[in-house]
């Protein structure tokens, strides 16, 4: 009697589920693998072998990260991020691609620069209060200073008035 052995191999791609768009915090850590499962058609899980690639807001290429890494992923820069999680099958090398955003925000005070100066100015004289005022958020140099708001409280008046900075 002669056997002939039959070898079944899973050639096809594998499937990638759990990935979605996600949202975080500058300076916080947050988990990208969380959900994330990947299995050959064979029923093989193959999640903790995505590759794991991260494209920080600015950057012009993606960036391997491992899987234990992305597991605490440090957001140290505010803005959109690109993810993309690639799963290969071992037997074909067929493949699965997705790509998904995340969208970083910083929640942190904005940063005022304010140079105090004491003014001394004749009666219906003007003063530019804007001067040496800058407002930005810590994680960028995004300027806010067009979005201050400045408040005047004139002499023998106990309340603040809101003015325009063109008027300030």
């Amino acid at each position: 009697d002669e056997y002939v052995k039959i070898k079944v191999v899973d050639t096809k791609k594998p499937k990638l589920s759990g990935v979605k768009n996600k949202t975080g915090v500058y300076l916080n850590k947050i988990n990208l693998v969380k959900g994330m499962k990947a299995k050959l058609v064979s029923g093989k899980n193959i999640t903790k072998k995505v590759k794991i690639y991260v494209k920080a807001p600015n950057s012009k290429s993606y960036k391997k990260i491992s899987y234990n890494k992305a597991k605490k992923f440090k957001l140290t820069t505010s803005g959109k991020y690109k993810i993309r999680y690639v799963a290969i099958n071992p037997n074909s090398k067929a493949r699965t691609t997705k790509t998904i955003s995340l969208r970083v925000t910083d929640k942190s005070k904005p940063i005022l620069t304010v140079n105090n100066k004491a003014y001394t100015k004749k009666v219906k004289s003007t003063v530019n209060l804007m001067s040496g005022v800058s407002a930005r958020y810590k994680s960028v140099n995004k300027k806010l200073t067009s979005s201050i708001e400045v408040y005047v409280r004139m002499p023998g008046s106990n309340a603040y008035k809101k003015i325009s900075q063109k008027k300030a």
